[in-house]
């Protein structure tokens, strides 16, 4: 098995993210389209919003699929990597009276992030900032989970993407991810949803290279294992 040092890239830079994400007007563009459709925002809910902000692969499926898999404690602290307009912490908020703290890169996402949680009536639960992953600005021990969804694949420095997530953790913390992983080696058919070209999709390691890196790329050693109900019902 090749070494963590293997699936790192460094053209994939936090410049070629934005380059790929960003936009403008995405907040009156949805607001927009609710509007054609006879929706009033003071009726629009977070189920509205989930036929466009889940960006990912099966959507709000595999969002409450994932989050079904644990047992949540009452008001657990947690962090979204990678929100993008944040569909998923609204979804966490509702759905498991969690506190969600949600980051992102690309400053339109927070935006329209924020102005859609307002609207959901979920912004006491979900707080949004512009932030990188790779230098979350949270102290150690932060968070009782940390949630992210199709964001290892944009990531080439993974070593530092998961010393960063454990060392926000709280000691027990889970770790819960939903992501995409190379079965092997040559070139995607471009375009893809998440890539233009071949640097902008570089982060996306085989599954085996990224299980041996989020394994191991604690700072104290420590290790973080997701559990499911069955495994936490049996201990």
């Amino acid at each position: 098995m090749r070494g963590p040092q293997a699936v790192i890239v460094p053209e994939l830079s936090e410049k070629t993210l934005k380059a790929h994400y960003a936009g403008q007007g995405l907040l009156a563009n949805i607001l927009a389209a609710f509007a054609a459709a006879g929706k009033k925002q003071r009726e629009l809910t977070s189920e509205d919003f989930a036929r466009v902000d889940a960006f990912h692969i099966r959507g709000r499926a595999a969002t409450a699929e994932l989050a079904g898999r644990i047992c949540w404690p009452q008001g657990a602290r947690v962090l979204d990597l990678g929100c993008a307009i944040g569909g998923s912490a609204r979804y966490l908020a509702g759905s498991h009276n969690c506190q969600v703290t949600a980051i992102d890169i690309i400053e339109e996402y927070i935006i329209t992030a924020a102005a859609l949680t307002d609207l959901s009536g979920l912004s006491k639960q979900v707080k949004y900032s512009v932030a990188s992953v790779l230098q979350l600005p949270f102290a150690d021990s932060s968070f009782d989970m940390v949630w992210t969804e199709h964001v290892q694949m944009n990531i080439a420095d993974k070593k530092n993407f998961y010393s960063e997530i454990f060392r926000v953790l709280a000691p027990g913390g889970l770790l819960l991810f939903h992501d995409l992983f190379r079965q092997q080696q040559g070139e995607l058919a471009f375009p893809v949803p998440w890539a233009d070209n071949v640097v902008s999709t570089a982060g996306c390691a085989k599954k085996e290279e990224n299980n041996n890196l989020s394994r191991y790329a604690a700072v104290d050693g420590r290790e973080c294992r997701c559990k499911d109900k069955k495994s936490q019902s049996q201990s």
